[in-house]
């Protein structure tokens, strides 16, 4: 229209739109021949990529460096900020590490022999158990603790039949307390299983609705009250999901010692292996499957699919993926 002779205010008009916003697009369009705008280049980058890929490879090798550390390594006067947008570049971004208390073989063995042993208990079993846990409510600081211990004494005098659950804590292993479970059944917890309690999730309801406290007596007036009005519903959905716990835990213990079984016997051929544990959480169990980055093991995947009973076609998408790596020599 314009080379038809058309004015700029006739053009703009005709396609409903401002005659500034024609006229830039006529002159772009006049001095690139093409309508689109360029891609602005912005800032230019104080570190070269070498160096960006060099950062990002010191946070994959150690996941706790720390931005002041890789700024001084640099050597160029640049913002942590900066650094973390680079680093974030490569998809990796800063989160809380996961605390989890470690498992040693006999950690494990026990938790299995446990978990086996009361892998038929029902329901109404589950239910008569007394869980015991303690958990540490801080008013101030840390150095002022405050701790909040429950008292298993009128609650087993209550319940006939009832089980306590000897978690072997310090105030369950004093001969007092000993004393005193004597006359009630005990049920023996494993070490380090704190994942097996339901009371932990519990005590997690707890902390989210705590009100900030200003002594010890209105810290100990809140906690007597949130604990007084818990949603009994929750507390019976937590027991009832022990089966399940039970069940997942021997499952995925026998799971991990399979794989430890067949890293060794793969080992016996190569000095050095990179395993990476798939765990396929589906409604009726829990599937592993075992990947070698090694090429010439490839050949060796649909045996180790077999192990496993997996089919081969499986749904990568949806996997959630842990990472197992050691060195064998």
């Amino acid at each position: 229209m314009k080379t038809a002779g058309w004015s700029t205010g006739r053009v703009a008009g005709h396609m409903n739109r401002s005659e500034c916003v024609f006229r830039n697009c006529w002159r772009q369009w006049t001095r690139e021949g093409t309508h689109v705008w360029k891609t602005e280049s912005g800032a230019t980058r104080k570190t070269p990529r070498r160096k960006d890929r060099r950062n990002e490879r010191q946070a994959l090798v150690d996941p706790t460096v720390t931005l002041s550390t890789i700024r001084a390594d640099v050597g160029v006067a640049i913002v942590p900020q900066t650094i973390s947008i680079h680093i974030a570049e490569a998809n990796l971004k800063s989160k809380r590490p996961f605390r989890a208390l470690p498992l040693t073989p006999e950690h494990q063995q026990l938790r299995l022999q446990w978990c086996q042993a009361r892998s038929m208990w029902n329901l109404t079993a589950w239910q008569k158990v007394v869980f015991s846990d303690e958990s540490r409510f801080v008013l101030g600081t840390d150095d002022d603790r405050v701790r909040v211990w429950r008292h298993p004494g009128p609650f087993l005098n209550g319940l006939p039949g009832a089980i306590f659950q000897q978690d072997s804590a310090r105030p369950h292993t004093a001969r007092i307390a000993q004393d005193f479970l004597r006359h009630f059944q005990t049920l023996p917890w494993p070490a380090r299983s704190r994942d097996l309690s339901p009371v932990e999730h519990v005590w997690d309801q707890l902390r989210r609705q705590m009100p900030s406290c200003h002594s010890v007596n209105d810290l100990e007036l809140a906690l007597q009250d949130l604990w007084a009005h818990l949603p009994q519903d929750n507390i019976k959905c937590l027991i009832n999901s022990m089966p399940d716990r039970v069940a997942e835990c021997i499952l995925l213990l026998e799971v991990v010692q399979c794989t430890i079984d067949v890293a060794q016997y793969l080992c016996r051929v190569t000095t050095c292996i990179r395993l990476i544990v798939l765990f396929f959480k589906s409604s009726e169990s829990l599937i592993c499957v075992i990947m070698c980055i090694k090429f010439h093991f490839n050949p060796m995947l649909s045996s180790w699919v077999a192990i496993f009973n997996v089919p081969e076609c499986i749904s990568i998408p949806h996997v959630q993926t842990y990472s197992f790596r050691k060195n064998f020599f």
